[in-house]
């Protein structure tokens, strides 16, 4: 939308998805006010590869949809010329007002690798949205990243932002894969990690990290 309209939702039903360099996304854009729509991924299979992106979010005053991947077997794999990296993004742009919607991916296999992500993040002066995860089996290897970051200080009682919940049987991290949280600016709250795992494994200079540049990092449970 790029008025007071409301973007109509956007879903995908394949049974396999391949996004190679390419991009799908809804969006508010600048000096608009009607909020961005859903966009739901089904399919039996999806690989981003090569700085492809699934993106939902805004970049004007309306708030961003929500991002939900409903996918039996998810590869987020590489990145371009070490500016796009292949994933799914819910996300507020510099200078927008609105909020963000949440990231959610149900999954029997998720694979992020060679610099690909899921990322959630507020630029502007909106809420972030959180990350939720459920998935039997999770693998980060090779840069491979899980993060939500905000800038705003707005804290409702009961209602979190930029918080990653994982749900898995085995979570395993390898070569520089990290799962973090970030809080910028003043009076910033940073959100919490939340991992429920019957397996967790994190080796090669990998970590989990929930940080506040100047007030207070979330929690990880």
């Amino acid at each position: 939308t790029f008025g007071i309209g409301k973007v109509w939702n956007l879903t995908f039903d394949a049974q396999d998805i391949q996004l190679v360099g390419s991009s799908v996304s809804a969006s508010a854009q600048p000096s608009s006010t009607g909020d961005a729509g859903d966009l739901t991924i089904k399919a039996n299979n999806l690989l981003v590869q090569d700085g492809a992106q699934i993106t939902n979010g805004t970049i004007g005053r309306g708030n961003g949809g929500n991002l939900t991947v409903d996918v039996k077997k998810v590869r987020l794999i590489g990145k371009k010329e070490d500016k796009f990296y292949s994933g799914l993004f819910a996300s507020t742009e510099i200078d927008s007002t609105g909020d963000a919607g949440n990231l959610t991916v149900n999954t029997d296999i998720l694979q992020i690798e060679d610099g690909g992500m899921i990322s959630a993040a507020s630029l502007g002066t909106g809420r972030a949205g959180n990350i939720i995860v459920n998935a039997d089996s999770i693998r980060l290897n090779n840069d491979g990243l899980i993060t939500a970051s905000t800038g705003n200080n707005k804290i409702d009682s009961g209602r979190e932002q930029a918080t990653i919940n994982i749900k898995s049987q085995d979570l395993i991290l390898r070569r520089g894969s990290n799962i973090f949280t970030n809080a910028r600016g003043e009076n910033v709250v940073g959100g919490n990690i939340n991992i429920d795992t019957d397996l967790l494994v994190a080796n090669e200079n990998c970590y989990f990290r929930a940080n506040s540049e100047s007030f207070r990092g979330g929690n990880i449970r």
